[in-house]
């Protein structure tokens, strides 16, 4: 992406920094999950159909009064269609995977962890079935939040940048101009790892999270009945001003470690907490400094219009809409 996203030597150049995000951030677990083996016309399709089923799902949930007409006009076949397009897909690749001779030295990848997987008590694998629907949430979950996390850090950058000049001098007094850090060398950066949670506690990818009450509870005298679904509204958490001083002002330096007030435990959740904490935190996290520290040393970013860009909660928070912003060569 950075060297096709290149504006010539003084010349500017405006993209929609979401629609290039979903890109890489697609590219980067079709990688992980298949290795190389996957072509990127077949990545581009497995985007492509994640996004419009994705769509589909949360339009019958907002408006379920028109499923007669989704049913009637075949809509909800098409979407089943485009399910079981994927499933194929994927099915192929995994049965392709199976295929290869026990003697071959065995690709390193998220697909290879999985089948190579066994059940404690069995020692048996995953079935075919049980293999798809990981691969499948292992895409979804692993491009979109990141996706749309790293879109929102690039248009905070644009618009603040004195954060983006922070981000660069810091890593100059690592060493680390010119070439792309190790992935050792990444915590000698912790202001840009504080500019990546300032991102997310105001634009949190996974905006509304829900939780069932496995048993029948009480808080504060109030019943609990098991069963009770709880739908903790992350995004009004994180700008909650009873817990945060300016709460929609963009301060990374509230996540240093001396930060005065310190974080109330529990008033920041990007991804979850307790024992449900989401898996792929670390490689998200790694995944999208190591894309901030290589898009501000190739670009200066900016905003492509004043307006503050509008928010499509979805599954996850996406900007409303192309997120435009102007960039030139650093």
């Amino acid at each position: 992406m950075l060297s096709r996203v290149q504006a010539a030597p003084g010349r500017r150049l405006r993209v929609d920094i979401h629609e290039e995000m979903t890109k890489v951030a697609f590219n980067i677990i079709a990688r992980a999950t298949f290795g190389t083996s996957m072509t990127e016309p077949e990545r581009n399709r497995l985007s492509d159909i994640l996004t419009r089923i994705q769509a589909f799902y949360v339009r019958t949930v907002r408006q379920p009064y028109l499923r007669p007409w989704f049913t009637a006009t075949g809509t909800f076949g098409r979407h089943d269609a485009f399910s079981r397009e994927l499933r194929e897909l994927i099915r192929g690749y995994i049965r392709q995977r199976q295929a290869v001779s026990p003697t071959a030295a065995p690709p390193d990848d998220l697909l290879q962890m999985l089948l190579d997987a066994r059940y404690e008590d069995s020692q048996e694998p995953m079935s075919e079935n049980q293999l798809l629907d990981e691969v499948n949430i292992l895409l979804l979950a692993g491009h979109e939040t990141s996706a749309n996390a790293l879109s929102w850090l690039f248009y905070l950058l644009a618009a603040h940048p004195e954060v983006a000049t922070k981000v660069r001098q810091e890593r100059a007094t690592a060493g680390l101009t010119g070439r792309a850090p190790e992935f050792s060398e990444l915590p000698q950066l912790p202001y840009s790892q504080q500019v990546i949670q300032e991102t997310m506690r105001l634009y949190p990818p996974a905006w509304i999270l829900d939780r069932v009450a496995l048993e029948d509870d009480e808080f504060q005298g109030l019943p609990i009945p098991k069963g009770t679904l709880f739908s903790i509204y992350l995004h009004g958490l994180h700008r909650h001003p009873g817990l945060w001083p300016e709460p929609d002002a963009f301060r990374p330096e509230r996540f240093a470690p001396d930060a005065q007030p310190p974080i109330p435990a529990y008033a920041y959740l990007p991804f979850g907490g307790g024992p449900r904490l989401c898996v792929g935190s670390h490689f998200a996290l790694t995944e999208i400094q190591l894309v901030l520290l290589e898009g501000l040393r190739r670009f200066n970013l900016a905003p492509a219009s004043a307006a503050l860009p509008g928010t499509d909660p979805l599954i996850t928070l996406r900007p409303k809409g192309p997120l435009w912003l102007d960039i030139t060569t650093a």
